[in-house]
């Protein structure tokens, strides 16, 4: 490869399937396909290629649009009737649908997803006269049709018996069907009530997502008309109950999962009727609950919960909930605070919860909710909510009896990071000034930015609230297209659309909803909204410009900050500029462990492609690329669910691999004290270990050239990973690198059935793996727990998507006390060996908030004692190990990329080889240089001596803890080993625990599985026969002395 002279054509189809796979499949199939070259027409039937076919694209206003004619044309005239017995999904538009079925057979196709579906389409399209009927009728086992915004049609009646029971009788092999839309309203509602068994019957559905128009409704499909239903999502529209209607109450034994979701509820009905629903569900694992109940006398809360659901599913391992009571001050018997409600949910040791209860003016309303929030709406809360983030949240109301401030609002920003949609009713205003001057434009305080919000609903409330999201030096609202507003106050905010300060927030708006009729406009108002779109009174006057058709010439833009490809039309009029080349190495330098393998790959083909290939589209992100050039150009792994296809040099490796010794245990000295000790131990085994996520192996396939292939598939390490892990016995199990999915499906019911609880973090944004803890349920008692995402908006060194698990537990004894607590924390630190910053700043912050968990006493400097494990990506005798043991950092006097100890000579030159700042890492607002929140800030004389100890004065480039952590395993043994990637083995992972000066024997280390040297592991390519992961293991046995004396 180092020839100048090579091309695309000289690379082996492994390598190029390795390219092609990290772009779009449809891109790869209407590029490559018929192009006159066979080794790529061959190379694009892939079935990785040809499975899943999408014709479809999604706005972030949940617009749908088909793809160009001319792309369409292509597809249906030379290349679906070429591919079409590879096809086994297709997602399609309803304007598109008929040509491509048409275009082909598709043998062997079983999934339909149908965008802008209607009920017309059910009378031309599922029939026996249809052209494709027999594709429906007999090959589609899973249906998803999503019905088209803002559908109005005939009554739910009709739709039950005509669309929803036709599709039931006419697809004859339907296994899951979900009936769904862009919003709630849009989805005509199934109505069985009245009607006979038969209607909407089915022998084969075991997966239904629908709504439905009453709780009868919901009853009903339960009553034994679809007998092998396993999961069901349900959305009903009105909870109302007819007592003198008799549904089959039968006990559910086979239905799974269970959603329920309903914005209102009468408190009658949910006490007689919910339930006793819920009793008939016995063998649920999985159940979501989203109620709003109202007029009741007792808020719902954690022990209602206990008695009423948990209680009656004993095989429940997932319980996502928002329960809300909405009622009358008056009518409550107790006014219970928030710690009235917390206290009822930490005596369930089941899940993390949290409340929100806010008192108005005559109404009360009270949250019960399970964390993380799970929920894309929440309403009605006041200035009192937590302060989490619900990553969740795309709609939010917002009311209360006092005023809204300015704080107010940036905590939204902060809490609601996702939202699109936000409803501010409060008619107090601001200040007690209530002319506060809508006219002045000075920024006070920084400006709030809420770069996903699409719709702002500001109809009842007073003026200065129109000024505060208006004007764009409080308010930044870059994506605002619908706007729900007073005219008056719109015209008096506005300076009747004349202002400067208010245009930008309204430039983008398309949709105006005002409370009154406007006959005419002046010039002023069509400048001021240009893309408008008024409403009023619910008549709406549409002046909407027509839209030129997409350019049937189209290139590619390359996001170069997310590495999506994303197909845009552009002209052609491209050049190579030279900042190029200067941004994107910038831009690389910052990414992690992808990010740095990857990058080896751009560089050589940069070199090779320096000409009119490329143009920057902007200062900042976005590049064009010319579409004949497209696929010589490698990309980011994605995540991606598409087999792994390595090269066959792996088939000389691995088979000849000789298994490793087996470890062994290596005992201390401290069991011969614990015969001697006056007073009583608890015993335990915990164990940590880096499992390597499969997405992670797909994603980086050249890390495992040399691995048999069979030893990388999921199924196979699945199982050895679960017998390893279990073969430990171990009280606490901390895992990193775990994919959702894989914990949600594979390993939680494994741990479950083994008599283990957990807690999980996902990492933030698009990854898939996090970290988890398992811990055994008759020997320990969850008395808290935290869930860490690194990821801190507008904190430069916390940009990351790592993230942190912290648990206190109590030992289940007989002779353990309420005071006889430890801490475990795991943590994934970032990889990037040129980014020790962000490491350091991880920590730091890691460290707080393990400071927070763990404090017993602050005042005198108590806490209980901690175990903290994981993957810290960083060696031995790296000034980050020794911080973490020395308690005490002086950062400035060291490179980035000596802080971690990796200093791979490849990279030692690049721009990340300067010296850490002299000045805090993290504000100190945020989290002190002794690694505490701001609020826990010691005044132990002895902390305070520490820090000053190792500050110079004339530098503030100096962290401290006052831990006095100790490393299970050596530190000093730099041949030990924790992993071992390609030709490099190295110790990154570690367990570290607290000793106390105070009480030195609190917590002791009894035992410790030993490691295995370098030296045993040459020409050792791992995941291997014997070893699942690319990490080994690491546990240890520690003994915590109790409070109690022996008698």
């Amino acid at each position: 490869m180092n020839q100048t002279n090579v091309g695309l054509f000289d690379l082996p189809n492994e390598i190029l399937l390795i390219i092609l796979k990290k772009l779009d499949n449809m891109d790869v199939l209407y590029s490559l396909l018929d192009v006159d070259n066979q080794r790529l027409d061959i190379l694009a039937q892939e079935n990785t290629f040809t499975n899943t076919l999408n014709f479809v694209l999604t706005t972030l206003t949940n617009d749908i649009f088909t793809l160009t004619p001319t792309i369409i044309n292509r597809f249906c005239t030379y290349i679906l009737p070429r591919i079409h017995h590879n096809v086994k999904s297709l997602i399609l538009d309803s304007v598109s649908m008929e040509r491509i079925l048409l275009a082909a057979d598709y043998p062997n196709l079983t999934e339909l997803k149908l965008f802008n579906f209607n009920g017309k389409i059910v009378s031309y399209c599922f029939t026996d006269a249809s052209p494709y009927g027999r594709i429906f009728q007999r090959q589609i086992t899973d249906l998803i049709l999503v019905f088209e915004k803002y559908f109005n049609d005939i009554s739910g009646k009709n739709y039950t018996t005509d669309v929803y029971e036709y599709i039931l009788k006419s697809f004859e092999n339907l296994k899951h069907l979900s009936i769904i839309g862009s919003y709630i309203q849009d989805i005509p509602p199934l109505v069985l009530c009245n009607l006979p068994l038969t209607t909407f019957f089915s022998s084969t559905l075991n997966k239904l997502c629908i709504r439905v128009g009453s709780f009868e409704d919901c009853l009903a499909l339960l009553d034994g008309r679809l007998k092998k239903l396993t999961t069901l999502i349900v959305v009903i529209n009105d909870m109302e109950y007819d007592s003198s209607n008799v549904y089959n109450t039968d006990d559910l034994p086979n239905l799974k999962c269970f959603s329920l979701t309903t914005s209102f509820c009468l408190t009658d009905t949910y006490d007689a009727q919910i339930p006793r629903l819920f009793r008939r569900m016995s063998n649920l694992e999985e159940l979501t609950l989203y109620i709003t109940i109202e007029d009741r006398t007792t808020f719902i809360d954690g022990t209602d919960i206990y008695n009423e659901i948990l209680v009656h599913m004993p095989r429940l391992h997932l319980f996502n909930f928002c329960i809300c009571t909405d009622t009358k001050k008056d009518l409550l018997a107790h006014h219970l605070s928030k710690d009235d409600i917390q206290q009822t949910l930490s005596n369930i040791k089941y899940q993390q919860m949290d409340c929100i209860v806010n008192y108005r003016y005559s109404t009360a309303i009270c949250y019960v909710f399970s964390l993380p929030f799970m929920f894309e709406i929440l309403r009605f809360i006041g200035n009192t909510f937590p302060t989490i983030v619900f990553s969740h949240v795309r709609s939010l109301s917002v009311k209360d009896d006092v005023p809204f401030k300015d704080e107010f609002f940036c905590r939204i920003a902060w809490s609601f990071p996702l939202l699109e949609k936000l409803c501010v009713i409060n008619i107090i205003p601001q200040s007690s000034i209530s002319d506060k001057q809508t006219s002045n434009d000075n920024q006070l305080h920084s400006i709030v930015k809420y770069p996903y919000l699409i719709s702002l609903r500001l109809l009842n409330v007073h003026i200065d609230y129109v000024e505060q999201f208006l004007n764009e030096t409080k308010t930044h609202l870059p994506r605002l297209t619908k706007l729900t507003v007073n005219y008056s106050q719109l015209k008096i905010v506005t300076k009747k659309f004349k202002r400067d300060t208010t245009r930008l927030n309204c430039i983008q708006i398309q949709e105006l909803y005002i409370n009154e009729t406007i006959i005419q406009h002046k010039k002023n108002f069509y400048v001021y909204f240009p893309l408008f779109s008024i409403s009023s009174n619910i008549r709406q006057y549409r002046y909407i410009e027509s839209q030129t058709p997409h350019s049937p010439s189209s290139h590619y833009i390359i996001n170069l900050h997310s590495w999506k490809l994303t197909h845009q039309p552009r002209e052609p009029t491209l050049h190579w500029s030279s900042r190029f080349r200067q941004q994107q190495q910038q831009q690389f330098e910052t990414e992690e462990q992808e990010e740095n393998q990857s990058s080896e790959n751009w560089d050589s083909w940069f070199q090779q492609h320096q000409s009119s290939l490329l143009l920057p589209f902007s200062q900042h992100q976005l590049y064009f690329l010319d579409h004949s050039r497209l696929t010589s150009m490698p990309k980011r792994p994605r995540e991606s669910s598409s087999p792994i296809h390595i090269s066959n040099k792996r088939e000389k490796y691995s088979l000849f691999e000789t298994n490793l010794p087996k470890r062994t245990w290596i005992n201390t000295n401290y069991e011969e004290r614990l015969i001697r000790s006056r007073y009583y131990h608890f015993n335990f085994h915990i164990m940590s270990y880096n499992i390597l996520a499969q997405r992670l192996i797909e994603d980086n396939p050249s890390l495992y050239d040399n691995c048999l292939e069979s030893n990388l598939e999921w199924h196979r390490r699945k199982e050895r990973l679960l017998r390893e892990i279990l073969k430990q016995d171990a009280d606490i199990i901390c895992l990193q690198e775990m994919q959702k999915d894989h914990y949600k499906h594979d390993f939680r019911p494994k741990m479950v059935d083994h008599g283990y609880n957990s807690i999980y973090i996902k990492r933030s944004g698009d990854k898939s793996d996090g970290c988890c803890l398992f811990y055994k349920t008759d020997r320990l008692k969850l008395i808290a727990s935290k869930t860490v995402p690194f990821y801190q908006k507008n904190i430069q060194l916390l940009d990351r998507d790592n993230c942190g698990l912290i648990a206190l537990f109590q030992p289940i004894t007989p002779n353990a006390t309420s005071d006889d607590l430890f801490c475990v924390a795991t943590t994934h630190l970032l990889f990037s060996p040129k980014r020790g910053d962000i490491k350091l700043a991880q920590i730091q912050y890691f460290l707080a908030e393990i400071d927070q968990l763990s404090v017993k006493d602050s005042t005198l400097n108590s806490y209980y004692p901690i175990i903290v494990c994981g993957d810290f990506n960083a060696q031995p005798q790296s000034p980050l190990s020794k911080f973490l043991i020395n308690g005490h950092i002086k950062y400035d006097t060291y490179r980035c990329i000596e802080i971690s100890g990796q200093i791979p000579q490849s990279i030692v030159n690049n721009r990340f080889s300067f010296q850490l700042p002299s000045n805090e890492l993290l504000p100190s607002s945020f989290v002190t240089s002794d690694c505490r929140f701001p609020k826990e800030i010691s005044s132990n004389k002895k902390d305070q001596l520490i820090f000053q100890t190792y500050m110079n004065r004339t530098s503030s480039a100096i962290l401290t803890h006052n831990k006095k952590f100790n490393s299970v395993y050596d530190l000093n043994d730099l041949s030990e080993v924790t992993t071992c990637i390609g030709n490099e083995s190295n110790l990154v992972d570690y367990i570290f625990y607290t000793k106390k000066d105070n009480d030195r024997h609190r917590l002791n280390l009894l035992s410790r599985y030993d490691l295995y040297q370098q030296n045993q592991l040459l020409n050792l390519h791992l995941p291997n026969h014997q070893f699942a992961s690319d990490h080994f293991l690491l546990a240890a046995k520690f003994a915590l002395k109790l409070k109690k004396k022996k008698k």
